[in-house]
């Protein structure tokens, strides 16, 4: 068999599933992300086990509109510029990946402003498919909305869990950096419906929040 280059598409799409493996996956990068930006407040809104709608909402510092078009790129990373940078992350994600990975696979939009700006920025990518970033009125922050994930991909939409499963992954994921980051607030929703709501505050507050008075009461 000869060798050949796969088509731009299909490697990203390849590329992807070394990502997201399911919508827990979204969850995390995104989370990540928003805490990357020193968010204060993260709300996960969750439609159909991540499987119709995936939507993370921070207060964090938010992108210019070149910064915006940027991310959704391969590669686009804020964190390293030469490879001594790779050994002195002190943050979460910083490959340029994630974003880029879940836009080749759903229906991928992001509104975003940062404080000194007068007007938001809207980046919408189809499939891996991006449209013209166009400007949006936005607070300070940014949204990102994953709606039809795996939509090109029908194997690995198949592939998934059930939605109540897809959702407990998710809810986990929720609850595992809510314990690591007690000074950030956390909502999820799942279908509309508020299940975890952590307001910030100490670290044994949280423990209380995520195990129980029971559980916490015995750090103390």
């Amino acid at each position: 068999m000869k060798i050949h280059i796969l088509p731009p598409e299909v490697a990203d799409q390849i590329a992807a599933g070394e990502v997201v493996e399911r919508p827990a996956s979204v969850v995390k990068e995104l989370i990540e992300n928003a805490l990357d930006a020193d968010s204060t407040n993260i709300e996960v809104w969750i439609e159909d086990g991540g499987k119709k709608l995936i939507e993370v909402r921070d207060n964090g510092s938010g992108m210019s509109a070149d910064d915006a078009e940027k991310c959704v790129m391969r590669h686009a990373t804020s964190k390293i510029s030469t490879i001594d940078d790779v050994f002195a992350i002190q943050s979460y994600g910083f490959r340029g990946e994630a974003l880029a990975a879940i836009s080749a696979v759903s229906d991928f939009e992001l509104v975003t402003r940062k404080k000194e700006d007068a007007s938001g920025t809207c980046v919408t990518v189809e499939c891996g498919t991006m449209h013209e970033a166009k400007p949006a009125a936005a607070n300070e922050g940014s949204i990102f909305r994953v709606a039809n994930l795996f939509r090109p991909t029908p194997a690995r939409l198949a592939h998934l869990k059930n939605s109540g499963t897809e959702m407990s992954a998710i809810k986990k994921e929720v609850q595992a950096f809510a314990m690591a980051n007690p000074d950030v607030s956390f909502q999820l929703f799942r279908d509309g419906k508020n299940i975890i709501d952590f307001p910030a505050g100490a670290q044994i507050d949280r423990v209380a929040q995520v195990l129980g008075e029971n559980k916490a009461n015995l750090l103390t």
